[in-house]
């Protein structure tokens, strides 16, 4: 299986909390932080699998009975739309509908700017613990100038690019 993510949102700000630690013996520390959060998130997932997976996370979102949420229980997910991409073409172009969680190869081959991640891509269970493989991309602001220029990039009928992570890369 293979995601591309990318989205916009209204604004971010900071939520200035206390994080307690729980130590041996019943102590508790403790120690400020400053929490950025979005507001207002929409975001646009691609993925590309097999049929069948397809098929299964389709009818799980839609008859699904568990709420859906984006990392921490209370970050709830309200789902717009669901469909098939049924027309695909590549191009290269400016970075404009959507900021982009873009791969590190097509960044170093295209020298993209953006904001360095690595985004948990697949897991294997070990010792009942799940153990991340991760990716390595760029978070790149739409209209930043970022252009993609020798490089053919999948996008799908809307016009949006789809930056799909190769585990192999």
């Amino acid at each position: 299986m293979n995601i591309s993510i990318q989205g916009n949102y209204e604004s971010i700000f900071s939520n200035y909390q206390t994080l307690r630690m729980f130590k041996e013996k019943g102590k508790v520390t403790s120690m400020p932080r400053n929490v950025h959060q979005l507001l207002n998130i929409s975001l646009v997932i691609h993925v590309k699998a097999e049929d069948n997976i397809i098929d299964n996370i389709y009818n799980n979102t839609i008859n699904g009975n568990e709420t859906i949420t984006l990392g921490r229980n209370e970050d709830l997910v309200r789902i717009e739309e669901i469909k098939y991409v049924e027309n695909i073409s590549s191009s290269n172009g400016e970075i404009v509908n959507y900021n982009a969680y873009v791969p590190k190869y097509i960044c170093e081959q295209e020298d993209l700017t953006g904001i360095n991640y690595r985004l948990n891509a697949k897991y294997v269970i070990e010792n009942q613990l799940r153990k991340w493989e991760k990716v390595d991309v760029k978070y790149i602001e739409r209209h930043t100038n970022n252009i993609i220029t020798d490089m053919e990039i999948e996008k799908d009928e809307e016009g949006d690019f789809m930056f799909f992570y190769n585990l192999e890369k």
